[in-house]
């Protein structure tokens, strides 16, 4: 008789709790989201994704551009990218027609040993040299140099958890402050 009961108890466990349709977990503060829009995986797709040229950024009869790296755009959509063969900044306007280039290859102020990281944050293009760990801030109205900021990593090998590391790239914030990521050489 308990072994009766037992199998019942378990059929009705098994049974209560399957469900023909599975439930997505969705996260908190996802649910409260304005546009949230959940689609089953066995729907038919809506539509296709489909890639336009919308517009072309590059070497022009007059200026030859080397292999390109980063790139920040700025709130007029003026695009800036790094040549990582010239170790210059080229600038084009938004609709592809280019502007001028700036920074040089070179050990001094705004100069570059490898073409450098860019980033756009509070009317700042910060420009980061990852071979000569210093960052070169520009001014992107004017393009000129407001500052630069040499990174000390001499001390570096002090810190027990960084020694073999060389630092990579950095992300700059909003509040002059920026979070950097260290890796190991291959």
């Amino acid at each position: 008789m308990l072994s009766k009961v037992t199998a019942l108890i378990l059929i009705s466990v098994v049974c209560l709790s399957c469900s023909s349709e599975d439930v997505p977990k969705i996260p908190e503060r996802a649910q409260k989201l304005d546009n949230l829009m959940i689609y089953s995986a066995e729907a038919d797709p809506a539509g296709e994704i489909q890639f336009v040229r919308d517009q072309t950024f590059g070497s022009t009869d007059e200026v030859l551009i080397g292999r390109f790296g980063s790139v920040a755009i700025d709130g007029t959509g003026r695009v800036f990218k790094a040549d990582l063969d010239q170790h210059i900044i080229h600038v084009f306007e938004s609709d592809g027609q280019y502007i001028t280039h700036f920074g040089r290859e070179g050990r001094g102020p705004g100069e570059f040993l490898y073409g450098p990281t860019l980033e756009l944050v509070s009317n700042h293009l910060y420009a980061f040299d990852n071979m000569q760990y210093r960052v070169s801030v520009f001014s992107p109205d004017s393009l000129r140099l407001s500052y630069t900021l040499n990174l000390n990593l001499r001390n570096m090998n002090r810190i027990d958890t960084l020694i073999g590391y060389h630092m990579s790239w950095i992300v700059f914030r909003n509040d002059d402050t920026f979070l950097a990521c260290f890796s190991q050489p291959l």
